[in-house]
């Protein structure tokens, strides 16, 4: 997104309203309308003075909500990979979010860091994503680089943000290793 296409977006408060907006459809909320929230909080939070307005309108609990999304077998091709989306764009802007201390402390405090594990530990919660699992891993770092990394010790995970990414990739990743 255009930093310059922020400004209105902040001027017509159209964060917290599409985050209202999906609060109130509740579960059934389509994962679309979900998908697009979640891009543009993405998007939004790609520019820094955008983030004190995203932390004022709380888009941190609505994200850690739509970490929450899971696929289905009876869902359809495309509401499937839309699923793998808002998990994805959500762990972005959760990432670029943290970057604020107030915000990474608002995420431990809200129970995040045990769903951004479980994403990245758990294959079938992200889809067979590694997509996700980048995203979760960046919000995970970016979280122990400002709050410490007691809250991801406690969940026996702290190889997902030491020593390095690479390496944290490789060991959840849902790609065979080749040893050739």
């Amino acid at each position: 997104m255009e930093p310059q296409a922020v400004w209105p977006l902040l001027d017509c408060s159209t964060a917290g309203e599409l985050l209202q907006s999906v609060k109130l459809r509740g579960p059934h909320a389509s994962v679309f309308l979900q998908e697009q929230a979640a891009t543009l909080l993405a998007n939004m939070a790609a520019v820094p003075e955008s983030r004190p307005y995203l932390a004022e309108q709380r888009a941190v609990v609505g994200l850690l909500c739509f970490l929450q999304i899971r696929h289905s077998p009876l869902q359809r091709a495309p509401e499937i990979a839309a699923a793998e989306r808002v998990q994805q764009k959500s762990a972005i802007a959760i990432s670029r979010l943290c970057s604020d201390p107030v915000v990474a402390a608002q995420v431990v405090e809200l129970q995040g860091v045990s769903r951004l594990v479980k994403l990245c530990k758990d294959k079938r919660e992200r889809n067979h994503s590694d997509g996700v699992l980048v995203a979760c891993l960046a919000a995970l770092r970016k979280i122990a680089a400002n709050c410490g990394t007691g809250a991801v010790e406690e969940l026996d995970a702290l190889e997902l943000v030491q020593p390095r990414l690479l390496d944290s990739f490789l060991l959840y990743s849902s790609r065979p290793e080749s040893y050739v």
